[in-house]
């Protein structure tokens, strides 16, 4: 047994990709960008093809990582795809055809992340022995990486062969099958598909190609493990920007969600029984998904909109296999399709900050939480008489330990947040609402709600310093 060890040090100190850290599909990608760098394509290379053929197979063991922290996001709009093809009618003599300057414009977030430390990042693969060869060329060609992540993150990189295996840093990303962080990984076929995107881009084709990637769970090795959950982003349909809906909408977002999970779910499982029971219309002491959306919160000047929606249960291998049949699935109302789903790979500091893990990355407590949607009591509180009594009870349902102390208000806890009871609910939940502040002795975490309306996204909590 050897290992391969891929290093990358960037030569700025912020990274602008979409995914922290960069999954290692995109390592696979800078590879191949790399070695054809200024190289006639059209000539075959025998060694490199093979050694990319093995190297696709294989997935790292665990991902090295500087800490970062996160900058403010910049909406950039800039011409999409399909800007030369209105040029071109145009020049054809159709004045028109410029008329709708935003139909032409994509919006583009360009979000920055401060490299903290002057550390590389480092991805690590096993190797058996019938390995080795391909390995030691995959390490060579990793000298021709020079960007990874957006075209401005430039970087040096390389690689080595060890007998032994190298050390694990506390805060190394490790491949484990209850991780929470889904990245991007290449499988059999990713090499093939990057070449028909290639061509497909280059070669005056259309650019549809598809790519073949699979996905795999990580988790930090300095963080528990936690419920596994997958978390997408709620975008336009056109795909140009977010879809938003105000947080008072949560249950209308929530129903609408569970509307294409229900669906997925009848392609995953065997039968409508075990269908009924993670929707939660089976026994009710067993385990259910919660289905999630999440309103933007941690900094002072953000709306408090919701963006993205996490779909979190006990079992992480029917999670991943709902991932897949969700991803690029429809949201639809009054049976119109109005949002669609984008899947969030890496690091999401918006969904870190729901689990806790964004902020147990610089070491700060978690022991204390508030509600950004408000609990939904699980009864009638007799005009506040049996509020605290029932607080406690949506606890213990949530399976979570006893507090140390416990705050509930009308008002809510968030600059952006909304007065308890003005969220609309089902009418079977027509129960008092409050915005409560709970501190435990321990730190908590995973994605955490309570109350009636904990499996739709009510009574939401985050974590605060």
């Amino acid at each position: 047994m050897a290992w391969l060890s891929l290093y990358v040090r960037y030569l700025g100190t912020a990274y602008h990709g979409a995914e922290w850290p960069p999954s290692p599909f995109k390592v696979m990608q800078a590879i191949v960008a790399g070695f054809n760098q200024g190289r006639d394509r059209s000539r075959f290379d025998a060694d490199f093809e093979a050694a990319i053929r093995w190297f696709e197979q294989q997935i790292p063991v665990w991902i090295d990582v500087p800490e970062v922290d996160e900058g403010l996001g910049i909406n950039l709009y800039v011409p999409n795809n399909e800007d030369n093809l209105t040029m071109k009618e145009l020049a054809a003599g159709n004045p028109h055809a410029v008329e709708n300057r935003r139909e032409r414009y994509s919006e583009k977030v360009l979000r920055q992340r401060f490299l903290q430390q002057d550390k590389p990042l480092g991805y690590h693969w096993a190797v058996d022995i019938e390995g080795i060869a391909h390995a030691a060329r995959i390490a060579d060609y990793a000298k021709s990486i020079t960007a990874l992540g957006l075209g401005i993150d430039m970087v040096i990189a390389w690689g080595e062969i060890n007998i032994n295996q190298p050390s694990i840093s506390p805060h190394a990303y490790c491949h484990t099958n209850a991780g929470n962080v889904a990245m991007r990984i290449p499988r059999l076929g990713s090499y093939v598909s990057l070449e028909a995107r290639y061509h497909a881009k280059f070669m005056g084709k259309a650019s549809s190609a598809w790519i073949n990637f699979g996905t795999a769970r990580y988790q930090r090795a300095d963080q528990p493990t936690g419920k596994p959950y997958i978390a997408f982003q709620l975008l336009e349909l056109h795909g140009k920007g977010f879809w938003v809906r105000d947080a008072r909408q949560t249950n209308e977002v929530a129903a609408m969600m569970r509307h294409v999970v229900c669906r997925a779910l009848m392609q995953e499982l065997e039968t409508p029984e075990e269908v009924a029971q993670w929707m939660g219309h089976g026994d009710v002491n067993g385990e259910r998904l919660h289905i999630l959306p999440l309103p933007s919160i941690g900094h002072e000047h953000v709306d408090g909109l919701i963006r993205r929606v996490l779909v979190t249960g006990a079992d992480a291998e029917l999670l991943e296999r709902l991932a897949w049949t969700l991803e690029g699935s429809e949201l639809l109302k009054d049976g119109q399709p109005i949002a669609r789903l984008v899947r969030i790979f890496g690091d999401d500091t918006v969904v870190g900050m729901y689990t806790g893990e964004w902020h147990s990355r610089r070491k700060l407590p978690t022991c204390e939480w508030v509600s950004v949607t408000p609990v939904v009591m699980p009864g009638f509180d007799h005009h506040g008489k049996r509020t605290d009594k029932l607080m406690r009870e949506a606890l213990k349902q949530a399976g979570l330990p006893e507090p140390l102390e416990m705050e509930v208000s009308a008002a809510p806890y968030q600059r952006h947040g909304h007065r308890a009871g003005s969220y609309a609910v089902p009418n079977y939940l027509k129960y008092p609402q409050y915005h409560v502040r709970i501190r435990w002795e321990k730190p908590q975490y995973g994605a955490l709600a309570i109350g009636a309306g904990r499996f739709r996204g009510l009574g939401l909590l985050y974590p605060v310093l």
